[in-house]
């Protein structure tokens, strides 16, 4: 099952949030059972095949290792991006990262006769470029603040910040910012013996 079905994630967005947590970096214990860092894409036919089952490929036809690499290099420069402070993403390098990348992905926009223009994937060019798309619609709803990256060192996996302020730090509250009080609690109790 794919992650976007399992998480309170908006549909809309269920594509971008299915490939940024492609690569699992998690390596915490939960119920006994260990995390292990994993990625879902390790080579061309693994992405191939995702792209397949989801439109994004012809059937029959698969990447080409230039096209892989992009494909990857697109996937960290978004991560990168969401990792950034929201209010100085714009700013970051990591925005210059992902302005470098999103040229092998080009846009154009339609107006047919609909309420409202919308952004494709460039004709011939990879569909992978859906991703830009719903990141650009995140960005118009306002919505893009609320795309995270948990903070836990342990984690690292993207959400959606459902919470009404916005400003959750970890993916669950429950999970990763409990350890992260912990490891907290933890350490001011060795400081004051130290003293």
């Amino acid at each position: 099952m794919d992650p976007s079905q399992t998480y309170d994630v908006p549909q809309r967005i269920g594509l971008l949030y299915d490939f940024l947590n492609s690569l699992d970096l998690r390596r915490y214990i939960e119920h006994g059972r260990t995390h292990e860092p994993s990625d879902r894409f390790p080579d061309e036919e693994a992405l191939s095949t995702w792209m397949r089952r989801r439109g994004l490929l012809d059937a029959g036809d698969s990447l080409a290792q230039a096209d892989f690499l992009a494909a990857i290099g697109l996937r960290a420069a978004i991560r990168s991006f969401v990792e950034a402070e929201p209010g100085a993403r714009n700013a970051s390098p990591a925005a210059l990262g992902l302005n470098a990348i999103a040229a092998r992905f080009p846009l154009l926009i339609r107006v047919p006769a609909r309420p409202s223009p919308w952004l494709t994937p460039q004709q011939g060019s990879s569909r992978l470029g859906l991703l830009l798309v719903q990141l650009c619609d995140l960005a118009q709803s306002g919505e893009l603040d609320r795309l995270k990256m948990c903070a836990s060192d342990d984690c690292k996996w993207i959400f959606f910040d459902r919470s009404k302020p916005g400003n959750r730090r970890w993916c669950s509250t429950t999970l990763c910012g409990n350890r992260h009080k912990i490891r907290s609690y933890r350490e001011r109790q060795r400081a004051s013996r130290a003293i």
